[in-house]
């Protein structure tokens, strides 16, 4: 038997992404138009909850929406504490979270998330489309720091278009933030399907967009790899493919 403190419980709220619905992120494949938005009700995903709890007590309940339906700031978190009390929670958000927000996910359970951060300069997050700035990610991360709420995001690079100096601004950077959580890792962008890069490649400065080599190896020599395949190799210029350094 698996104890349930190491006990891991998966469950849906809503399916697609609010905010890719308003202003899809340039390398999400999260395609707004094949994934239409939905999101339970707060009765009903309280219900689920406290089933959840009922019969795993202590587990970890971890969401595997997008992002954290931005109604349940208002509608499910506040009732949680009371109703469905020593929860273990994980949730994806949106990274332009208030302090108010971070205090009350903490009081309802939610001990870790993983944000969108992506990276700590205005001008990549631009190139992104996430609708954040950098301050607002740094303020997330302090205020996870203040409420002891774990925080997991990635730092991406090898975007298209990124020069050398937006780097060497965020490193100029780092030095200040070496108390709050690091990144989980440093990772290429990457190219998928239904994402703006491969929806709108002329926007980006992208071309030459080909399946990952991979596939070849994986399907028939006559299979229509640029119909199957989700992720593509491209050509773009880009800080991380000129100053590998």
């Amino acid at each position: 038997d698996v104890p349930p403190s190491r006990l891991s419980l998966s469950f849906e709220s809503s399916r697609g992404c609010w905010w890719g619905r308003l202003h899809q992120c340039a390398f999400c494949g999260n395609d707004p138009s094949g994934v239409p938005y939905r999101q339970k009700s707060p009765a009903v995903i309280l219900g689920e909850l406290a089933d959840l709890a009922a019969r795993h007590p202590g587990a970890r309940l971890h969401a595997v929406d997008s992002a954290l339906p931005l109604p349940y700031l208002r509608t499910v978190i506040p009732r949680l504490p009371t109703e469905c009390p020593g929860l273990r929670l994980f949730y994806e958000v949106k990274a332009n979270l208030s302090l108010e927000a971070v205090v009350a996910l903490r009081r309802a359970g939610v001990r870790e998330i993983q944000a969108g951060v992506e990276t700590l300069s205005t001008p990549l997050l631009r190139r992104m489309h996430k609708g954040v700035t950098a301050p607002q990610n740094v303020a997330l991360l302090r205020f996870c720091r203040a409420e002891g709420v774990s925080v997991w995001w990635n730092l991406l690079c090898d975007l298209p278009g990124e020069t050398l100096e937006e780097y060497e601004e965020m490193l100029a950077l780092l030095p200040l933030l070496h108390h709050l959580a690091p990144p989980m890792g440093v990772s290429p962008v990457s190219i998928d399907r239904s994402s703006r890069y491969q929806r709108e490649p002329d926007r980006f400065g992208v071309s030459g967009l080909q399946p990952k080599r991979g596939y070849r190896d994986a399907f028939p020599a006559h299979a229509d790899l640029g119909s199957m395949a989700y992720r593509f190799d491209a050509s773009y210029r880009s800080a991380y493919r000129e100053h590998p350094r």
